[in-house]
């Protein structure tokens, strides 16, 4: 009898076992489910976008975008793009804002890609003119995206507006040097450049699909070209070496190259889609 029931107690003892396991392996695969479930609802990372949070004209985050604080705002700070409308641009010689080849778009002013330059919307300039100023801006391009930003534009009927403004140049560096010939000189043509003039003293831009911060500071005649908080250009209108420099230069032909006190702001449309916001101005 005491053989039959530790025989009783081996049995209970297995069937108690044989659930528990059964119960264990249940849960097991709840949990499995669980974690596939939540990582199937897991936000995926915008096309682009970085780990520090860098968003493209593409993502969809435009919180505290195209807005300025209390203190620029006391300092005297203006925005040139509101993140919404193309308000305060219209086109190069124009008396309105292209009807293509530009968008506005999640948060950024857009030049869009054409087939060939020369066949989109054209530059776009500012509706008013400064002398004095600290330009603030935001921009991110696609691969092997060539832009930049003008000042001092004066209009010339016909006459493209390069013909007189200097550029701040916006390029993606490596992939333009890329598809371009290999021994391509990038020097004096790479973003905070003042192209053809002024070669920064290194690579300080971001690539393609991350967004960098530009600044031109233009004061009495006096220059400055910053990248990322990196001052990449400083020259003087004013100066002889200046206007030494325009005349070795595919600019000599132009006599309203760099000699207005005062202009307009420009973007410049080279056929490939470049991205800008964050754009604010502060007379001085």
């Amino acid at each position: 009898m005491y053989s039959s029931f530790k025989t009783g107690l081996a049995i209970t003892a297995f069937f108690m076992a044989t659930a528990c396991d059964s119960g264990q392996k249940s849960d097991s695969q709840t949990d499995t489910t669980a974690v596939a479930s939540d990582t199937s609802t897991t936000p995926t990372t915008p096309v682009g976008t970085t780990a520090t949070g860098d968003v493209p004209a593409g993502a969809t985050n435009t919180a505290a975008l195209n807005t300025l604080t209390d203190q620029e705002k006391a300092d005297g700070w203006k925005l040139l793009f509101d993140g919404q409308s193309t308000a305060g641009w219209r086109g190069y010689t124009k008396k309105t804002f292209p009807e293509k080849g530009w968008e506005v778009k999640d948060g950024a002013l857009s030049v869009l890609a054409s087939k060939t330059e020369g066949e989109g919307g054209g530059d776009i300039i500012t509706e008013n003119q400064y002398e004095n100023f600290d330009l603030k801006f935001e921009f991110d391009y696609t691969p092997e995206a060539n832009s930049g930003v003008l000042y001092r534009v004066k209009e010339v009927p016909n006459t493209p507006s390069w013909h007189s403004a200097p550029e701040y140049q916006v390029i993606d560096n490596a992939g333009w040097a890329r598809k371009n010939d290999p021994n391509f000189n990038m020097d004096k043509h790479r973003t905070g450049d003042n192209y053809d003039f002024h070669a920064a003293p290194a690579d300080y831009s971001k690539p393609a699909g991350e967004w960098n911060e530009g600044r031109i500071v233009v004061n009495n005649g006096k220059v400055e070209h910053w990248l990322n908080g990196k001052q990449t250009v400083s020259y003087d209108f004013n100066s002889q070496e200046w206007k030494d420099q325009v005349k070795k230069t595919k600019f000599a032909p132009y006599k309203d190259y760099g000699a207005n006190k005062k202009g307009h702001i420009g973007i410049q449309d080279h056929g490939a889609t470049v991205y800008y916001r964050n754009i604010k101005i502060k007379e001085l």
